[in-house]
């Protein structure tokens, strides 16, 4: 990783220790050289594109196994079901519809969904995501809903 280990000390090095859990697919830090990353694709909204830029570069995301960020409005249609994908965004209705429609395709082989604001505020969004997700037979693929508090900079 970076020769600079982030701390807890300052806002940004919690912020940046919370992303790289997140990327970690919330598995906790292996400290070693020889522990190969597990390959993973990243889908932000804009909002989680300016969380993350100023945060960690390309270059950090790659050694955290992240080999394709991609922006959540941009159509996708290649299927890479062998592969998890990590999502950072907003709750919005939006946004949310358009994981639904990934889930049902099964764009991708597991969906680890990080939201950005406050659960309290989106509740009942993700609540209709889950009852969709069951629904459609897709929620064997959601591995993980995790609130993100990261959103000062």
């Amino acid at each position: 990783m970076d020769a600079v280990v982030p701390t807890m000390e300052t806002l940004r090095g919690c912020q940046i220790v919370a992303l790289r859990a997140m990327f970690n697919l919330n598995q906790p830090a292996v400290n070693t050289l020889v522990a190969e990353p597990v390959w993973k694709i990243l889908v932000m909204d804009k909002y989680g594109q300016e969380i993350i830029s100023p945060l960690l570069p390309v270059k950090a995301l790659r050694e955290l196994g992240v080999t394709v960020h991609l922006l959540l409005q941009r159509k996708r249609e290649d299927l890479l079901p062998d592969v998890p994908a990590v999502y950072f965004v907003s709750p919005t209705d939006e946004n949310i519809a358009v994981i639904e429609e990934e889930l049902k395709s099964s764009i991708y082989g597991s969906f680890f969904i990080n939201t950005i604001s406050p659960p309290p505020l989106h509740r009942v969004r993700l609540e209709k995501l889950a009852a969709d997700a069951y629904q459609g037979s897709s929620i064997q693929r959601v591995e993980k809903v995790s609130p993100r508090s990261v959103t000062i900079i």
